[in-house]
């Protein structure tokens, strides 16, 4: 794992300038390196919101390579796997671009949510494209990635009201 100062994770790479699924850790937050794939949907990734990997089954799709597009993901099978999401996204990447995705610590951007999330909820990801869900008592996750510290405003987390924990 690298540590990088002044590191602009926003920034849209047109070449694969880090290494495919390196781990970075900025200001105590680690994130990864990741090519996106708009998917079947043409879904063109939002920055805040969950992205996840496409399993090995799906064609053209190779290791790192995520998509926001849930139901390319879900056709792949990799929604129904352990560390299906790949984080979440910190830039509007698009086909073929590469970017980082954050994976752990407090969220820089402020991330899309069902509307109904709660201080201390549980998350998980929703069925629309880049959404999180609070997971239900007792109810185990597809993947747990991460915990409310706020309650949601209407359908986003607030910057920092996150604390993401995905699959490393």
């Amino acid at each position: 794992m690298s540590k990088l100062h002044n590191q602009d994770l926003t920034k849209i790479y047109d070449d694969c300038d880090f290494t495919l699924g390196e781990v970075v850790e900025v200001d105590q937050r680690k994130y990864r390196f990741v090519k996106y794939n708009s998917g079947a949907g043409a879904v063109d990734a939002v920055a805040g919101q969950v992205g996840y990997f496409v399993g090995t089954g799906t064609t053209g799709m190779s290791p790192w390579e995520c998509t926001m597009d849930y139901d390319s993901a879900a056709a792949g099978t990799a929604i129904t796997c352990p560390n299906a999401v790949a984080g979440f996204f910190q830039a509007a990447l698009t086909d073929g671009k590469y970017g980082f995705t954050q994976i752990t610590g407090l969220a820089k951007i402020a991330a899309l949510t069902d509307g109904n999330v709660a201080v201390g909820n549980r998350l998980s990801i929703g069925t629309t494209d880049g959404q999180i869900i609070p997971l239900a008592d007792g109810t185990p996750p597809l993947e747990e990635i991460g915990v409310a510290l706020a309650a949601d405003a209407s359908t986003a987390l607030a910057v920092g009201n996150l604390l993401i924990k995905v699959g490393e």
